[in-house]
């Protein structure tokens, strides 16, 4: 696990740019090939016969999840390491590609109550937020589409837990200096 693996080196002090570097490049590939497979997935049930395929839309549903884990694990790893000190990791900062594949992701994007299946979306978005919160990275577009999503999933299945880890993360982003945050 590339996430774990950026997690133990920057807990040990092991700052090597160049093996930050070339994790950040491998999780690229991952995440890249994640979404290659995810888009395939969304397109081949678009052009098929208009009957629904049970099957297909839990695949597809658990595509979206295992995008949405993939992206929140190296989130959390990289600004784990981000935040202990060393901003070396930020001058390539892999947050923007992370950012662009979830926006550019099919990720619910008609239907984002698909999602609401099971807590492990909903931790995952919490996890992302707090990423970007943690680094001040302050991406709005992606804070307004996973609040998009986040609203339209049911309460119910969302852990307290996971409800106040995305009120952090937006309580630091609509009130920072700056922010065209509100509301969202």
């Amino acid at each position: 696990d590339i996430g774990g693996m950026v997690v133990a080196y920057a807990r040990a002090g092991v700052w090597d740019e160049v093996m930050f570097t070339k994790l950040d490049h491998i999780s690229r590939g991952l995440v890249q090939r994640s979404l290659e497979c995810l888009r395939t997935t969304s397109s081949s049930s678009s052009s098929s016969s208009s009957e629904p395929n049970p099957g297909h839309a839990k695949c597809c549903r658990q595509g979206e999840i295992d995008l949405l884990g993939d992206v929140a694990s190296l989130c959390m790893a990289f600004s784990y390491a981000e935040s202990k000190g060393r901003s070396m990791i930020r001058a390539g900062s892999i947050f923007p590609f992370l950012s662009g594949v979830l926006l550019s992701s099919p990720i619910s994007s008609s239907s984002p109550s698909s999602l609401s299946g099971g807590t492990s979306a909903t931790r995952h978005i919490a996890n992302i937020l707090n990423s970007f919160a943690r680094t001040r990275i302050w991406d709005e577009a992606l804070f307004r589409r996973l609040s998009t999503i986040v609203r339209m999933m049911q309460p119910v299945h969302t852990p307290a837990q996971d409800i106040a880890k995305i009120v952090n993360a937006y309580s630091q982003a609509t009130t920072r200096v700056g922010s065209g945050l509100r509301d969202t």
